[in-house]
C-alpha cells in the first residue's frame, strides 16, 4: 500500500471530518487535537485532496493556507484532471503561485525513485496535465501565469541533459518524451499558444511521423498524436466563413496588413495568390487538409482564372481543345514573348489552366517525333507505314532528329529553372524530377555519341578521333576497345534512345491525376510498387538459396544438364520457372555421353538417381515457396494497398491533382519546350528594373531603430535604456493574424459547446439509470410484498377448494 504507516486516531477523525465537510470538526481537530493538514490516508490521499475529491470548497479554502508544498502539488494536479476550473483558481491563487515563488514549469521528478507515490505522473507539469484534459479554460489560465512546455531534444541530441537522463532511466525518458509531446499536440495548447496555430499543426505532424518511424515501440502513440495535428488543421479550415478568409489562410505568409475593408476586397480580388498554406500541407502530406471541399474551391478557381467558363464543360470539350492549341501554340508563344504579359495575350497565357494545356500539347507533338523517330524503318504495319510515308518523305530523319534535339534541350532549361525554384532538397525527393533528369540525359549521351560517329566519319586524323573519344568518355583505355568499330558505337547509341524513349511514354503517366479515375490508379499503381520492392527482400533470399544450392548439386554434370550446370543457367532457369515458363525435364541428366561401357553405365546411373531425386526434391521446394506461397502473398499485399486507396480514393487523388496542379499554379515557366528557347527582349528590361530597385534599396532612408543601434555600437554612448525608453510605433497586425484569431475564438465555442452537450447527455443517461435503479427497487418491494400476502393466506386442499368453488357456483345459478 502507498502509506505503510498507521494513520492515528485524531488523524482519522481529521480525515473524516474533511471527507464529510464539516468545518467545526475540522478546526476542532486541528486546534484542540493538533491533527496534522498533511497526513494522508492509507492510499496516500491527504486532506486537501479529499476535499478536492468531495467539492467542498469552505474546507479548501480553510486547508490551503496550512498545507506544505507537497500536498498543494497533488491538489492542484488533481483539481486539474478533475476539470475543476474553481479549484484550479483557487489554487493558482495561493502566495507560492501567485508572487511565483513556485514555478509552473518545472516538474522536479525525474531522477526521484518514487514508485510508490499515487501522484498521476512525477514529471507531469500543470500545464501538460491541461494539455492532456484539452481544457481550454484551465490552458488559458496557466499560460496567463507564467507556464510553459518545453519542447523535447532531438533524439539523437548528445547534450548532457539529454545524455544523463538517457543512462539514468531511458524507459523514463521515453514516456517523459512521449507526455511532453501529447501535450504539445493538444489542441487547446497549439490554439492558445502559438501564434500560427495551422503551420504549428503541420510541423509537429511531420515531426511526430518521423518519431513514429524512429521510436518503434510507441509507434501507434506517435501517430495517433500525428493524425489528431492533421485533424485540427482541417477542423480550423472548415470554419472559415467567408471567401476572404478562405485566402488569407491558404494565401497569406504573414506580411500583409489590413487596415479597412477596402483594403480586404482588394486583397479578395487579387489572383495572383501564393499559396503558401497548399504549398506546405503538400510538402508535408496534409493530404485531409488539401482533400477538404474549401481548400479545393480556391485551387479550382485560380486554376481556371482568366478561362472560367471552361471550369463547367465537358471533358470532350477539353479534350478537342489539345489538338487547337497545339495547332495555335506556336503563334501565341512567340506573341507571349513580344507583347506585353499583363495584356490579354500575357493574362491569357500565364493562366494555369493554359499553361497546363501547352505543356501538354507541346509534350505530345514530342512524342509525336519520337514515335516518327522509331518508325522510319518501317514498322511492320502496311497502314501504319502509308500513312507515315508522307510525313517521312515531308521530314526526313535529320530534321525530325533535329527537332527532337531542340525540345530535349528545352526540356534541360526547363529542368534549369524548377531546380533553381525549388531548390535541391525539394527538387530530389520528388521521383518525377529523377525520371525527366534520367529521360534528358540518355537524349543528350544518344546526341553526344552521334556526334563522336560524326566526328570519326568526318576526320581521318588519328589524333584528333582519340582527343574527342577522350573528351567523351573522359580517357581512352583499353576496356573501351568494343566501341572503337563504327557498328559498337551506333549500337551504344540506339541502347541510348531505346531507354529514353521508354522513359518519354512512360512520363505521361505524370498527367494522369487531372483525371477522376485514372488518377486513384496511378497513386495505386505507386503504391504497389512499394510493395514489390518489400517482397523483393524476401524474395531475393529465397531466390539466391535454391540457386545457390541447385548450382552446387549439378555443377559436376555441366555437359549432362543444360539447365543447371553453371549459376547463369540456374539464374534463368528458377527466375522464368517463377513465371510458369520452366522445363518440367531440367532437373533430368543426360547419359548420352556416358559412351557404351556397361559398368560405368551402371556406376553413374545409381549416382544420376540420386542426384536426380535430390534436384526434384529442390525445385518443387522451390516452386512451393516461391511460386505458391510468395507470389500469392505479393498478390495479397497488393490487394490490401489497392483496397486502402479505393476506400480514401477521393482524398488521394485530390492530393495527386493538386501536386500537379502547384506546378503551374507558379508564377513563370509559362512557355513549354523548345519554346522557351526563344530569346525574351523583355529579360534586360527586367534585369535593369531589378537593378534600379537594388540601388533604390541601398539610398534609402536608415529606420531610426537602426540608426540608434549602430551609434550605440559606434561609440558606446547609447545605453540600452535609452532604446527601449525610445518609443516605436507598434507593428500592425496582419490581416493573417486575425483571421487566425476569429477561427481560434470559433473553434474554442465550438469545443465548449460539445463539451457541454456530452455532459448534458451523460447527465440525462445518469438520470435514466437512477430512475431505472429507483424502478427496480420499487419493483423488489412489490415482490416482496407479495411474496409476503401470499405467505400469509391459508392453504386449502386441493379437493375442498373444488367443491368451495362448485357450490358458490350453484349458489350463483340460484
Amino acid at each position: 500500500m502507498p502509506n505503510q504507516e498507521p494513520v492515528s486516531r485524531v488523524d482519522q477523525e481529521f480525515l473524516l471530518a474533511v471527507e464529510s465537510g464539516d468545518l467545526g470538526a475540522v478546526q476542532r481537530s486541528v486546534l484542540q487535537y493538533n491533527a496534522s493538514v498533511n497526513c494522508v490516508d492509507s492510499i496516500g490521499c491527504g486532506a486537501l485532496e479529499l476535499a478536492l475529491y468531495s467539492g467542498h470548497v469552505h474546507i479548501v479554502e480553510y486547508l490551503l493556507p496550512r498545507s506544505n508544498l507537497e500536498r498543494i502539488e497533488d491538489a492542484l494536479l488533481l483539481a486539474i484532471s478533475k476539470d475543476d476550473v474553481t479549484m484550479t483558481e483557487l489554487i493558482l491563487d495561493h502566495p507560492l503561485y501567485r508572487n511565483q515563488r513556485v514555478q509552473l514549469t518545472h516538474a522536479g521528478g525525474f531522477y526521484q525513485q518514487d514508485s510508490d507515490s499515487p501522484r498521476l505522473r512525477p514529471n507531469t507539469t500543470p500545464l501538460v496535465l491541461a494539455s492532456h484534459r484539452n481544457n481550454f479554460h484551465i490552458v488559458q489560465l496557466l499560460l496567463q501565469r507564467g507556464a510553459s512546455i518545453h519542447p523535447p531534444h532531438d533524439y539523437f541530441c548528445d547534450c548532457i541533459e539529454c545524455s544523463n537522463m538517457r543512462v539514468f532511466d531511458s524507459v523514463k525518458y521515453s514516456k517523459c518524451r512521449l507526455n511532453t509531446f501529447q501535450a504539445l499536440a493538444s489542441p487547446a495548447f497549439i490554439s492558445l499558444s502559438s501564434d500560427d496555430p495551422i503551420l504549428t499543426a503541420f510541423l509537429l505532424s511531420h515531426q511526430l511521423e518521423q518519431l513514429a518511424d524512429i521510436e518503434k515501440e510507441y509507434k501507434s502513440e506517435y501517430q495517433r498524436l500525428s493524425e489528431g495535428c492533421k485533424n485540427y488543421g482541417v477542423e480550423l479550415l472548415d470554419l472559415c466563413r467567408s471567401s476572404l478568409e478562405i485566402r488569407a489562410i491558404l494565401n497569406e505568409d504573414g506580411t500583409t496588413y489590413v487596415e479597412d475593408e477596402d483594403a480586404e476586397r482588394a486583397a479578395m480580388d487579387n489572383t495572383n495568390c501564393g499559396l503558401a498554406r497548399v504549398k506546405l500541407a503538400i510538402k508535408y502530406e496534409q493530404k485531409r487538409f488539401i482533400a477538404h471541399a474549401t481548400c479545393q474551391r480556391q485551387l479550382i478557381s485560380q486554376w481556371y482564372s482568366g478561362l472560367p467558363w471552361m471550369r463547367h464543360q465537358r471533358m470532350t470539350i477539353k479534350l478537342l481543345a489539345v489538338p487547337l492549341a497545339s495547332i495555335l501554340l506556336p503563334f501565341f508563344s512567340i506573341a507571349f514573348i513580344f507583347t506585353s504579359r499583363d495584356g490579354y495575350i500575357g493574362s491569357r497565357m500565364r493562366s494555369p489552366f493554359i499553361k497546363f494545356l501547352n505543356h501538354t500539347c507541346s509534350y505530345m507533338m514530342f512524342l509525336i517525333l519520337v514515335f516518327m523517330a522509331t518508325t522510319r524503318g518501317g514498322s511492320g504495319n502496311p497502314w501504319l507505314d502509308m500513312a507515315c510515308q508522307g510525313v517521312h518523305d515531308t521530314l526526313p530523319d535529320s530534321a525530325v532528329f533535329t527537332m527532337i534535339f531542340f525540345w530535349v534541350i528545352g526540356m534541360f532549361v526547363h529542368e534549369c529553372r524548377q531546380l533553381w525554384r525549388e531548390g535541391c532538397r525539394d527538387y530530389v525527393l520528388d521521383w518525377w524530377n529523377w525520371m525527366d533528369s534520367s529521360l534528358i540525359f540518355l537524349y543528350l549521351s544518344y546526341y553526344a555519341v552521334q556526334i563522336v560517329v560524326f566526328v570519326k566519319s568526318a576526320f581521318n586524323s588519328l589524333y584528333i578521333v582519340l582527343l574527342i573519344a577522350s573528351i567523351i568518355y573522359f580517357f581512352h583505355s583499353p576496356q573501351y576497345e568494343f566501341l572503337d568499330t563504327m557498328s559498337d558505337m551506333n549500337s551504344l547509341a540506339d541502347i541510348f534512345f531505346a531507354l529514353a524513349n521508354v522513359l518519354s511514354f512512360a512520363r505521361i503517366a505524370h498527367l494522369l491525376p487531372a483525371n477522376e479515375q485514372l488518377g486513384p490508379l496511378l497513386v495505386s499503381f505507386g503504391r504497389m510498387l512499394h510493395d514489390v520492392i518489400r517482397f523483393g527482400a524476401v524474395f531475393i533470399l529465397v531466390f539466391l538459396a535454391f540457386m545457390c544450392g541447385l548450382t552446387t548439386l549439378y555443377r559436376v554434370h555441366q555437359c549432362e544438364n543444360n539447365h543447371f550446370s553453371r549459376l547463369d543457367l540456374t539464374l534463368a532457369s528458377l527466375f522464368w520457372a517463377t513465371f510458369g515458363m520452366g522445363d518440367t525435364k531440367a532437373t533430368q541428366i543426360d547419359q548420352r555421353y556416358l559412351g557404351s561401357d556397361k559398368n560405368l553405365i551402371r556406376t553413374h546411373t545409381r549416382h544420376f538417381t540420386l542426384t536426380v531425386v535430390m534436384g526434384y526434391g529442390l525445385f518443387w521446394s522451390y516452386i512451393t515457396a516461391a511460386v505458391v506461397v510468395l507470389l500469392n502473398m505479393l498478390i495479397a499485399m497488393m490487394s490490401n494497398s489497392f483496397q486502402e486507396i479505393y476506400d480514401d480514393r477521393d482524398v488521394e487523388w485530390k492530393f495527386a491533382r493538386a501536386k500537379l496542379w502547384i506546378d503551374y499554379l507558379e508564377e513563370g515557366c509559362t512557355l513549354p519546350s523548345p519554346f522557351n528557347l526563344i530569346p525574351n527582349p523583355k529579360y534586360p528590361w527586367r534585369l535593369l528594373q531589378w537593378a534600379i530597385k537594388q540601388c533604390k534599396k541601398k539610398n534609402e532612408d536608415i529606420p531610426e531603430s537602426a540608426y540608434f543601434y549602430m551609434q550605440r555600437r559606434k561609440n558606446g554612448m547609447l545605453s540600452d535604456s535609452d532604446i527601449r525608453k525610445k518609443e516605436f510605433p507598434p507593428k500592425p497586425e496582419s490581416f493573417y493574424r486575425q483571421v487566425t484569431r476569429r477561427l481560434i475564438q470559433r473553434y474554442v465555442y465550438k469545443k465548449q459547446c460539445e463539451k457541454s452537450e456530452a455532459a448534458q447527455s451523460e447527465n440525462e443517461l445518469s438520470e435514466v439509470k437512477q430512475e431505472v435503479v429507483a424502478l427496480g427497487t420499487e419493483i423488489a418491494k412489490l415482490r416482496h410484498e407479495i411474496a409476503y400476502i401470499s405467505n400469509s393466506l391459508p392453504k386449502f386442499p386441493k379437493n375442498g377448494l373444488k367443491t368451495s368453488v362448485k357450490h358458490s357456483r350453484i349458489e350463483l345459478q340460484v
